[in-house]
């Protein structure tokens, strides 16, 4: 009766694992046909992919700002040096009401926001520096309000373009 039963389920496992391989085979035929249906869309469709238009103008413009290179470096250690000085900070926030801003890689336009601030107090800065014995900003402002202005466009179309209301 044991070998009879045995020979029962050897029978229906036998089934079942044909059952499977059918499946099997049907997905493969259902994926082959959506693969074909693919390569005759693509052939009917010409697509490109679109690269992000925020990415490719920032990348245009850090090419561009290469010529104001030896300012930014001034710029941004200045920035370091007030930041980093409470008292500095504080006489800022004083005569101004405003902080400078640093800049960072990941926001494409923090080095015109950061310009644009430094140039907005620039006496204020200027007096500060001038109070903590630091180089200061007097004789690189007109070339910062020169950057200012030419990055000023890119930083508003790029602030539009990474709001969620764009699309194509």
């Amino acid at each position: 009766m044991n070998e009879r039963h045995l020979e029962e389920q050897r029978a229906e496992e036998s089934e079942e694992g044909n059952l499977n391989t059918d499946d099997e085979e049907r997905e493969d035929e259902d994926s082959d046909i959506a693969m074909i249906e693919l390569a005759d869309i693509q052939e009917d469709v010409s697509y490109r992919r679109l690269l992000c238009m925020a990415h490719s103008l920032q990348l245009v413009i850090k090419k561009a700002c290469i010529r104001y290179d030896n300012l930014l470096v001034k710029v941004r250690q200045i920035v370091s040096r007030i930041r980093n000085s409470s008292m500095a900070v504080e006489k800022l926030k004083r005569k101004t009401g405003k902080v400078l801003l640093s800049d960072n890689s990941t926001r494409w336009h923090s080095t015109y926001r950061m310009a644009e601030r430094i140039t907005e107090i620039s006496d204020a800065v200027n007096e500060v520096l001038t109070e903590q014995k630091m180089d200061t900003l007097v004789s690189e402002c007109t070339r910062l309000s020169e950057m200012c202005e030419l990055l000023k466009p890119f930083a508003i179309q790029t602030h539009k373009l990474q709001t969620n209301s764009q699309s194509i």
